[in-house]
């Protein structure tokens, strides 16, 4: 579309700058090292670590070659070379790093003092020269940008929510890289980091296995996304800059093995900052004695402790073990209350994260004891020795005694290895489980002789069972075991630890994935598993290339090292209450990989080949950023042909659509269904949402008698939950659901598909996504074995697919293509079930249509001929008009557009509103510089020859000055008169309203906000959104009272009766926006609209005319289409061409005339060239100051944004719950209770179980409230009068078989129900004191 932009190069007269420069270079070198020295100089006074003399931070990282070759002519200066000067990092924050970045630039103001002194004392011109190259060498090295940025934000920034895994085993031959890890394992994270960056960009970190001095350690860092970076660009180059320190400081590559662990995080719980980037940690100790088995012996030696974690989703809560009253109570605690229970117990802690993650790492450090000798009697101390309610809850306690028990649980373990030997374990011993009956005897003595004189009698025994199975049994296995039994939530979770060479992955209800090639020795696993696919399709055709969805609840294992193959990834199957955690867990059958050692598995596998798969659409590594906007846009006719053609015979939704017609024409057609049910359901987010919305529309115009609902998933899921928890909602048996998520990750919509299964069963399940492979049809039982059929329930939307022949994942999905895709799938779909509808309807006898199954009613204007004459006009409009907006046809290959010029001249319209002020401001700053600095007054110079006469000086004087006042705002009129812009608009008007239907008006308001998402704030416009005929005028003057420009897109009223009168209403709202075009500077407004189009007029100035090719089909069809018809054409066809992929080129072609237009400004400043190159180096582009858009971060919505659980929040009062409080001993209603009794502030609500629902003869009770009477009713607690028609229910205090009782009595139906006072805690008392006027709930009995 547009050429990328070119810097103007600065002049090189070679000899002579070389000469010029030659004192400069040795000064600069100097000034360089008195700058580090001053660093090195306050990192010791901090640190008191000599290390800080070290040459990398005298030099500030800049490698000694090119340092020396900086000093030579022709060769680069430090400062513009490939490696800047950088900050030395420090784990200091604040004033520590701001002191350290001060001191660099203190040390040159030092160094220029003695200069000066010196020059003084000794003067001279080569004195003077040397002074002055010197002055300038100094100031250079203090306007280091890390160090100023280190002093604005006080941390050194290293210039260089999805979690994923890449572990490479079987290295003992390879060598290891400087880097640490290899080439290919770093470019296996950059391809899992770029996939799961579609889930979440905010922030960013990484993990990785090391060796430190023989022991396995662990290296990890974080990044928070800046306006202008790319978070997986940014991550890889910190990932490079970490690994070379930690090579040069002593760090090793494990022997045999090399993990990564990686986290791309979207904040749904806690803020954007480091401290919840994750991989996340609670506790850190840095030498813990740690026992454990190796090669069949019992070793002790103190190492690192550190468990480090990554999540996705939100945890609501935990069950955690405790002791009540003497016997052991597993009880629910909500994520608030478990951080509270946590924090009494682990006090020490260096995170200061505020997120849910920090919970599960909480969680993780409690329970992981294997080997911990002070761990495991923790978590003995605080589940069996002590009672929740007397001791925890209250806080009475004593930490202190746990490390003298655990230095003579050491001590008794280093002199049992000694007396026993080899008979302290038992017979191929692998863990501390196999600790010989021997050892353990002498451990549990040992044990209870130091605890009896602290721990009360009765607790010993249980305190020391509790720690012999922490100590012994408590490895990672059994915390991702325990994950799946014990925490509650919708997430994926992965565990790395210093502790054993192995990592923990856990999924509970979101999608995780893992791949292993056999070939290469490589495992991969992600949130994401688009990304695995593409890690395992980056080897040979012929690899040994395995995948595998993780099913609900499933729990993993990753060995680094193993002795077979079958053995590095062990699967196993949600774990239960009542499983017998003695036991070793056995894998899940159908998780066992096949071939695997020479033998196929007993039973199907769910492992599949990727490589040679039929199913699976081969991933190529598609071009990076920079250009995918551009791209996406040029392939969209390419992906638009391919979806009509996939509704064709043998296509790759004929089967889907086939199937999806049957289901819903049955129901059409059942003299049986439930009136009260959903026949269609459409859930999505973010724009699917708005697409299943219009489409819902049309489709009920289509067959009125369906019953169709298009919710959020959100909203879905609550519904289902509700059902199924209180056996009320309108989804039924026979109730189909249809799902849109392009990733097929988006957590709620996934889900909606998971309940939607169970409570329909997967034949009556659909979803619109990407492709086949993905977690959404996983869930729905599609096989991707080669031999595997396609199930009819996935919708393709393709837009994987590229005209030459590659697919992948597009960067900028979430804005272009996708939607566009999505939005024809849907057309498909319903011109699909329209015309199955009318060849159905012309079979049916009419017995069939007006007898019980008359619901199957269809607009009597619809004909077969109505299809035809809707594939005609969608031919022309995805094969000629849409082609012309985008400028390239259904191959990819460029075509010559009529539109072209008319839409590059709208784009600059509108970017002239963003830049005008800027060339203002340059014209306007020229002036000034010309008028003061060289006194060159504009009057002054123009009344210069009339001077000898009196008063003209001052005459000129006060033009002058007038003219200094008001020039900025003449500056705007003439550039707007040169332009032949409207002159006299307001001037910075940077709000702008988007006037559409409203899913079209939402979607291009996004887009356009993205787009320009990283522009410096003084340069970005606001966009907002207006339905066209719904609150155009309202959202005019709310949100663009300042000054806006205002786009809109007028129908063709020749389209049909039915828009014609939509148009009448449309020309209202544009009548009144035009009539205050010019009044007073308010805002201009620009219309779209197509050649032929009556609405193009001379009176309206500021148009764009598209060019049209449906004039032929309009005059071919002219009275003899049906109105419906001629309204999906306007909603389906020509919105989309004009609507949106219209904005979103004119968006793009905008962001690129505002990019060209502020560097031909920049480039006139003296030496833009040589800070745009200083700039460059440092991330910074000045030729593109809007940047990369990050499309697919930016559009993501997640449904489940909230700062703590919702399990935290009361549900009525909305109140955060207690975080830490003592466990109510009353147990639950169980689920075949009757009901269960609400208390709110002003009203009392009884929740009939769903097996206890009232059928009465005027419909059913669920729930009955009950509020404090009036009148008559005083006294009393009385239903609303909502549930007159189920009968009116009282509640009143009375005695029942001499038990004081809370009585509600339905005497219409004869029912009456009865709750003990006793049963009612303190808070419900007082509730009916205060209600019936009872002076205190100690003579509520009296009262009854």
């Amino acid at each position: 579309m547009t050429g990328s932009i070119v810097p103007a190069s600065p002049a090189k007269p070679r000899v002579l700058l070389e000469l010029m420069l030659a004192p400069l270079r040795f000064t600069n070198a100097l000034a360089l090292a008195i700058h580090g020295l001053g660093h090195a100089l306050a990192l010791f006074a901090l640190t008191r670590n000599p290390s800080a003399f070290s040459a990398a931070t005298i030099l500030e990282g800049i490698p000694f070659g090119e340092l020396g070759r900086s000093l030579l002519p022709f060769g680069p200066i430090p400062q513009m070379s490939a490696h800047p000067p950088r900050i030395p990092a420090s784990l200091y924050e604040g004033w520590r790093c701001r002191m350290v970045a001060a001191a660099g630039i203190l040390a040159n103001l030092s160094a220029l003092a003695a200069a000066s002194w010196c020059l003084e004392a000794h003067g001279g011109d080569l004195a003077v020269l040397a002074w002055s190259c010197f002055c300038a060498s100094s100031i250079l090295a203090m306007l280091s940008v890390p160090d100023l940025l280190a002093l604005v934000h006080g941390a050194a920034p290293y210039w260089a929510c999805g979690p994923a895994f890449a572990v490479r085993y079987g290295l003992d031959g390879e060598e290891s890289s400087p880097l640490l890890v290899s080439d290919r394992l770093r470019e296996m994270a950059k391809i899992l980091a770029r996939e799961a960056s579609t889930r979440g960009g905010q922030s960013a970190g990484f993990s990785v296995l090391v060796d430190k001095g023989g022991a396995q350690s662990v290296i990890f860092d974080k990044v928070v996304k800046g306006k202008r970076e790319d978070i997986v660009g940014v991550l890889s180059e910190r990932l490079d800059g970490l690994l070379g320190k930690a090579n040069r400081e002593g760090y090793r590559r494990p022997q045999d093995f090399e993990a990564i662990l990686l986290h791309l995080r979207y904040a749904t719980g806690g803020a954007t900052h480091w401290h919840n980037a994750q991989p996340h940690w609670y506790e850190y100790y840095d030498a813990m004695m740690h026992h454990r088995v190796e090669d069949q012996a019992l070793v002790s030696q103190p190492g690192e402790v550190f468990n480090m974690i990554a999540h996705n989703g939100d945890m609501d809560g935990v069950y955690l073990e405790f002791t009540l009253d003497g016997k052991k109570c597993r009880h629910f605690f909500t994520q608030q209350e478990a951080r509270g229970v946590f924090l009494s117990m682990m006090p020490r802690t260096s995170s200061k994260g505020d997120s849910d993650s920090r919970s599960v790492a909480e969680w993780v450090d409690f329970i992981y004891t294997q080997g911990l000798s002070y761990k495991a009697l923790r978590y003995a101390y605080f589940t069996a020795a002590l009672d929740y309610n007397r001791d925890i809850a209250s806080g009475n306690f004593n930490l202190e005694p746990l490390l003298r028990w655990a230095d003579a649980i050491d001590l008794a373990l280093l002199n049992i290895r000694k007396e026993l030997g080899q008979s302290a374990l038992a017979a191929q011993a692998r863990s501390l489980a196999d600790l010989s009956a021997e050892a353990r005897h002498r451990l549990r003595e040992a044990l209870a002789r130091e605890v009896g004189a602290t721990l009360d009698a009765d607790a010993v025994g249980r305190f020391v069972a509790a720690f012999e199975e922490a100590f012994c049994h408590h490895d990672l296995t059994w915390v991702m075991r325990t994950a799946s039994r014990d925490l509650v939530g919708e997430f994926a979770l992965m565990v790395c630890s210093t502790l054993e060479p192995r990592m923990g992955v856990f999924s509970l209800t979101q999608a995780f994935s893992l791949g292993h090639n056999r070939t290469r020795g490589e495992i991969f696993g992600s949130a994401e598993p688009l990304g695995v696919t593409s890690t395992l399709h980056q080897g040979e055709l012929d690899d040994d290339a395995l995948q595998i969805y993780l099913e609900d609840g499933q729990y993993a294992t990753i060995e680094y090292r193993a002795a077979s193959p079958s053995e590095f990834i062990r699967i196993y199957d949600r774990a239960k209450v009542d499983d017998d955690f003695s036991r070793p867990p056995l894998p899940a059958p159908k998780a066992l990989q096949p071939f695997g050692e020479g033998r196929e598995t007993r039973s199907r596998s769910n492992w599949f080949q990727v490589n040679n798969n039929p199913k699976i659409s081969r991933i190529h590594l598609l071009p990076a950023q920079g250009n995918a906007v551009e791209k996406d846009l040029c392939e969209i006719p390419f992906v638009l042909k391919r979806i009509v053609e996939s509704f064709e015979r043998g296509g790759e939704n004929h089967a889907a659509m086939d199937r999806l017609s049957q289901l819903l024409f049955q129901n059409l057609l059942d003299p049986g269904r439930d009136p009260r049910m959903h026949d269609l359901v459409l859930y999505g987010v973010d724009f699917n949402q708005d697409l299943l919305n219009e489409f819902a529309i049309a489709l009920h115009s289509v067959l009125p008698g369906l019953r169709i609902r298009a919710e959020n998933s959100g909203n879905v899921l609550k519904e289902m939950k509700r059902t199924e928890r209180e056996g009320i909602g309108c989804y039924g048996p026979s109730t189909v659901f249809l799902g849109v998520s392009n990733s097929a990750q988006t957590q709620s919509t996934l889900a909606v598909v998971r309940k939607a299964r169970d409570l329909v069963g997967a034949e009556r399940c659909f979803v619109l996504s990407q492709s086949f492979l993905n977690s959404m049809t996983e869930a729905l039982g599609q096989g991707y074995h080669p031999d595997d059929p396609i199930l009819p329930n996935t919708f393709v939307n393709l837009s994987h697919l590229s005209p030459d022949g590659t697919s992948g994942r597009r960067r900028a999905e979430a804005a272009t293509i996708v939607p566009v895709a999505t939005q024809a799938v849907l057309t498909e779909i319903l011109i699909n079930l329209t015309q199955k509808a009318i060849e159905a309807y012309s079979t049916l006898n009419r017995e069939v249509l007006t007898g019980q199954g008359g619901d199957f009613d269809l607009r009597s204007d619809l004909q077969m001929s109505d299809i035809k004459a809707f594939r005609e006009f969608q031919a022309a409009v995805y094969g000629v008009d849409i082609p012309n907006r985008v400028g390239c046809n259904a191959a990819g290959e460029p075509i010559d557009s009529p539109d072209a010029d008319a839409l590059d001249s709208e784009a600059a319209s509108r970017a002239e509103n963003q830049v005008e002020f800027v060339r203002s401001y340059a014209i306007f700053a020229a002036y000034i510089v010309i008028a003061t600095v060289f006194g060159v007054p504009v009057f002054g110079l123009l009344f210069s020859p009339l001077a000898f006469l009196a008063g003209v000086g001052l005459l000129a004087h006060v033009l002058d000055a007038a003219l200094f006042l008001t020039a900025l705002w003449l500056i705007h009129l003439g550039i707007r008169r040169w332009q032949g812009r409207p002159v006299f608009e307001r001037i910075g008007a940077r709000a702008e309203v988007y006037i559409d239907r409203k899913y079209i008006a939402r979607i291009v308001e996004r887009y356009n906000a993205t787009l320009f998402s990283n522009m410096p704030a003084f340069l970005t416009p606001f966009f907002y959104w207006a339905d066209t005929v719904r609150d155009a005028l309202h959202r005019y003057g709310i949100r663009a009272h300042r000054g806006v420009v205002t786009i809109h897109r007028l129908p063709d009223e020749r389209m049909g009766i039915e828009e014609a009168n939509n148009a009448a209403e449309e020309n209202m709202v544009y009548a009144q926006l035009g009539g205050i075009r010019f009044n007073g500077g308010q805002p201009q407004s620009r219309d779209k609209v197509r050649q032929g189009s009556c609405y193009a007029s001379a009176s309206r100035p500021y148009q764009t005319v598209l060019s049209d090719s449906l004039a032929g089909l309009r005059a071919k069809y002219d009275g003899k289409l049906s109105p419906e018809v001629f309204r999906l054409i306007n909603r389906r066809l020509i919105d989309l061409c004009d609507g949106l992929i219209t904005e979103f080129v004119i968006g793009f072609r905008r962001k690129e005339i505002v990019n060209r237009a502020l560097w031909d400004v920049i480039r006139w400043i003296p030496g833009a060239s040589l800070v745009h190159e200083m700039l460059l180096r440092n991330g910074l582009d000045l030729t593109n100051l809007a940047g990369e858009a990050d499309t697919a971060n930016q559009a993501q919505i997640q449904s489940t944004k909230h700062p703590v659980s919702p399990v935290d929040i009361h549900t009525r009062t909305m109140v955060p719950r207690s975080t830490f409080d003592a466990l109510r001993t009353e147990e639950q209603a169980p689920d075949d209770s009757f009901a269960v009794l609400v208390f709110s502030e002003h009203h009392l609500a009884l929740h009939l179980n769903r097996h206890a629902v009232l059928e009465q003869p005027q419909g059913r009770v669920q729930e009955v409230v009950l509020k404090p009477g009036r009148g008559a009713d005083r006294g009393k607690l009385v239903s609303d009068s909502g549930d007159a028609p189920c009968g009116r229910f009282v509640g009143a205090l009375e005695r029942v078989d001499g038990e004081p009782c809370l009585v509600i009595d339905n005497r219409g139906s004869d029912l009456r129900m009865a709750v003990p006072l006793s049963s009612l805690s303190s808070e419900q008392q007082h509730y009916l004191a205060h209600h019936y006027r009872i002076g205190s709930p100690s003579l509520l009995e009296a009262a009854a």
